[in-house]
Order: structure tokens, then sequence, then C-alpha cells
């Protein structure tokens, strides 16, 4: 899977976050930030377009 998803909890620091950032672009990874919600982007993404 290309996508890598990265979710950002408040206890985060910018050192792990920017370390996990750029080994997922390292592997090819197209890297996506969020905050922690109940659901990936992608499935958020999806429910909205279905159920408008």
């Amino acid at each position: 899977m290309k996508l890598v998803e990265i979710i950002r909890d408040a206890d985060t620091s910018d050192e792990t976050f920017n370390a996990t950032k750029t080994l997922a672009e390292r592997f090819g990874k197209t890297v996506v930030c969020s905050r922690d919600y109940a659901e990936f982007i992608v499935n958020r993404i999806l429910t909205f377009t279905v159920v408008g």
C-alpha cells in the first residue's frame, strides 16, 4: 500500500513524529498526517462520499 496515515496524539513528540514521517517517506510511501479520530482518513472520505 502506497499510503501511510500517521496519527499524532497530544503526547507525540516532534522528534518521534518527524522520525516516523521520514522513515515512511524513505520507504516510498505517501504520508498523510491526522489527529486522533475514530476512523482513518480514507474511511472518513468514503463515508462522506457515499452517505453525502
